[in-house]
C-alpha cells in the first residue's frame, strides 16, 4: 500500500519537474508562438497545427511515461488503490488523511492536466482515448465525488483549470 502511494508520489514530482522546465520553455519561446499564432490566424482556420510547447511537453509526459512503458497498468492500479483509501479514509477509518488528499490531489491535476489532445501531425499514437477511459475519467469521477470531503476548496475543483495549478514546492 505504502509502495504504490511512493510510485504515485514520483511520478508526481516527475510531473511536476516537466511541469517547470515546459513553463520555463514557455517563457522564452512565448513570443515566437504568439507569431505563430497570428500569422496561422490569418492564413488558416481550423486545420491541424503543431501544438505549444507545454501541451507537447504534456502529450510526451502522456505517450513515453504513462502509456507507452511498463508503468501504466501499474499507475492504473495504485490510482484505483488510492480511491479506495480515500474512501476508507472518509469514513474515519483510514490513517494519514492528510497525505492521502495531497496525493490524491496531485494525481488529478496530473491526469487532467496530461488530458490534451494528440498531436495528428506528428508519428505518436493516439493515446488520448485510452488514457481518458481508464484514467481521467475514472478518477476524475472519483474527485468529484470525494470533493464533498476534503478537496473541495481545491483550485481544480473551484472551476480553475487544473492545467493552471503550479507544482507544490519539494
Amino acid at each position: 500500500r505504502f509502495q504504490r502511494r511512493d510510485f504515485l508520489k514520483q511520478v508526481s514530482v516527475e510531473w511536476c519537474e516537466l511541469e517547470d522546465f515546459t513553463e520555463f520553455l514557455d517563457s522564452q519561446l512565448g513570443p515566437l508562438e504568439l507569431a505563430i499564432d497570428n500569422f496561422r490566424g490569418e492564413r488558416e482556420s481550423s486545420k491541424a497545427h503543431t501544438p505549444h510547447v507545454r501541451d507537447i511537453g504534456r502529450l510526451m509526459f502522456r505517450n513515453f511515461c504513462l502509456l507507452d512503458s511498463r508503468v501504466f497498468r501499474p499507475l492504473c492500479l495504485a490510482a484505483y488503490a488510492l480511491v479506495h483509501e480515500v474512501h476508507v479514509a472518509q469514513q474515519g477509518a483510514g490513517e494519514g488523511r492528510q497525505e492521502l488528499v495531497e496525493v490524491f490531489e496531485g494525481l488529478h491535476a496530473m491526469l487532467v492536466g496530461c488530458d490534451v489532445a494528440d498531436d495528428h501531425l506528428s508519428l505518436s499514437k493516439n493515446t488520448k482515448d485510452p488514457f481518458v477511459e481508464h484514467l481521467v475519467e475514472p478518477i476524475s469521477a472519483a474527485y468529484e465525488k470525494l470533493a464533498e470531503w476534503d478537496v473541495r476548496g481545491h483550485a481544480s475543483h473551484e472551476g480553475a483549470s487544473p492545467r493552471g495549478l503550479r507544482c507544490r514546492q519539494r
